[in-house]
C-alpha cells in the first residue's frame, strides 16, 4: 500500500513538472560571444577622475607666457630707471639680472605646475578645484604685475642725503 501511494505521488509529481515546464515560455538564451578584433570598451567607473590635459597645458602655457611678460617688462623698468629697486627684493635681490627673473620664474610655476597637476589626479573634489586655482593664481599674479611694471613709475622718496644735494644744486 505504502508502494503504491509513493509510486502515485511520484507520477503526479512527474506529470505536474511537465505540465509547468509546457506552459512557461522557453527561456532565451543569451548571445554567444563572437570573436572580434576590436577591443571591448573599458567600463568607466563612476568615481573615476576627469582629467583636461588641453585645458591644463593651455593654462601652464598662459603662466608661462605671463611670467615672461612679467620678467622682461620687470627688468626693462629696473634699467630704464636706475632710482628704482625690486618691490620683491627678499626674493629676487636688489637689482636682479633677467636670468635671475627667468630662474626664479621656471621655479616657481615649475612648481606650481607639478603640484598642480598632482592635486588635478585627485578623487576630492576640493583638491582638484585647489589645483585649478593654483594655476589660475600663478598666472594672474603675473599678469597683474605686468600691468604694473607698464604703469607709471613712482620713484622712491629721495633720502636726506638726496635731497640736501639736490638744494645745493639749485643754487638754495
Amino acid at each position: 500500500m505504502i508502494r503504491n501511494f509513493l509510486i502515485a505521488a511520484c507520477l503526479s509529481l512527474l506529470s505536474a513538472g511537465r505540465v509547468c515546464a509546457q506552459q512557461a515560455e522557453p527561456e532565451r538564451l543569451p548571445e554567444a560571444p563572437s570573436v572580434s578584433s576590436q577591443p571591448s570598451p573599458p567600463t568607466a567607473r563612476q568615481d573615476a577622475v576627469v582629467f583636461h590635459k588641453k585645458v591644463f597645458w593651455t593654462l601652464v602655457g598662459v603662466d608661462a607666457a605671463s611670467a615672461v611678460a612679467d620678467a622682461q617688462t620687470s627688468w626693462s623698468n629696473l634699467q630704464n630707471y636706475p632710482n628704482t629697486t625690486e618691490i620683491n627684493s627678499w626674493l629676487y635681490g636688489r637689482r636682479p639680472s633677467l636670468g635671475r627673473y627667468y630662474a626664479t620664474f621656471a621655479v616657481m610655476d615649475g612648481g606650481s605646475a607639478f603640484f598642480s597637476y598632482r592635486l588635478l589626479h585627485s578623487r576630492r573634489k576640493s583638491f582638484r578645484m585647489a589645483g585649478w586655482s593654483l594655476l589660475a593664481v600663478a598666472a594672474g599674479e603675473h599678469l597683474y604685475y605686468v600691468g604694473v611694471n607698464e604703469g607709471p613709475v613712482r620713484y622712491p622718496a629721495p633720502t636726506t642725503q638726496q635731497s640736501a644735494a639736490a638744494a645745493s644744486d639749485h643754487g638754495h
